[in-house]
């Protein structure tokens, strides 16, 4: 062998198998990481919901309205005039839609009041302090 010859690996070791299972490893890792922050968002989103006893996030029903009207103009191929009108009356029900939610959300937030009193009757005292402590911490 001369000196400008780079010495082959001893018999028996191929790095290949190494390469592909780092990959393999980091890919696998990536997805894990992706799939956690979609349940983590979900999970959060549903929380503050919660927090805030809020049953239609606020503006949701806005939202919902832009997105049929999007679909009704592909769909329909709506003229602009014919924009503008069912814009109009998306609006006009979003509104009333958004006021209903929020005139059911006293009802909700007592029904949640009520099955926490009965929740606490079936803990014992260090669950209860658990509890309490949960639920300081979801109002803050």
């Amino acid at each position: 062998m001369s000196t400008n010859e780079t010495p082959l690996p001893p018999a028996g070791t191929n790095r290949a198998p190494r390469r592909g299972r780092r990959i393999f490893a980091a890919a696998a890792l990536l997805l894990f990481t992706f799939g956690a922050g979609i349940i983590v968002g979900i999970a959060g989103d549903r929380i503050a919901l919660l927090h805030d006893y809020r049953v239609i996030p606020r503006g949701h029903a806005r939202f919902v309205s832009n997105k049929v009207l999007r679909v009704l103009t592909r769909k329909l191929d709506l003229t602009p005039e014919q924009q503008v009108q069912v814009r109009s009356i998306l609006q006009r029900h979003s509104d009333a839609i958004e006021k209903a939610a929020a005139s059911v959300e006293p009802v909700i937030h007592q029904e949640l009041k009520a099955a926490h009193i009965e929740i606490e009757q079936v803990l014992n005292p260090q669950q209860k302090a658990l509890l309490r402590k949960m639920h300081a911490r979801w109002k803050e």
